[in-house]
C-alpha cells in the first residue's frame, strides 16, 4: 500500500454512482442512519447482571413485563461493544 490516496475519489466515484442507480426508488432517499423510532423500536432500559464468569455478560430488561417475555442477552465479554463508537 501506498500513500498515494490522489487518484482514490476517481476511483470510487464510479462505483457509488452506479450502486445509488441499482437501489429501488423508495431506498435512495433513506437516511443511513435512521431513527430507531420510525423502524418501530422502542428504548427500553437495561441491566447489566454481574456473573461469577467473567467471560460472560448478561444484560436483563428493567420492565417486568419483558422479563416475563423471556426478554434477555447472554453474551461473552469479548463480543460487547460500544454500537455508538463502533459504525
Amino acid at each position: 500500500m501506498t500513500d498515494d490516496d490522489s487518484n482514490a475519489d476517481e476511483l470510487r466515484s464510479p462505483r457509488r454512482r452506479e450502486t445509488a442507480t441499482r437501489l429501488p426508488a423508495e431506498w435512495r432517499d433513506v437516511p443511513t442512519d435512521p431513527d430507531a423510532q420510525a423502524l418501530g423500536y422502542e428504548a427500553a432500559q437495561w441491566e447489566r447482571i454481574p456473573t461469577t464468569d467473567d467471560q460472560q455478560v448478561i444484560f436483563l430488561p428493567c420492565e417486568e413485563e419483558d422479563i416475563e417475555d423471556d426478554a434477555f442477552v447472554v453474551l461473552e465479554e469479548a463480543d460487547l461493544c460500544d454500537l455508538v463508537t463502533r459504525r
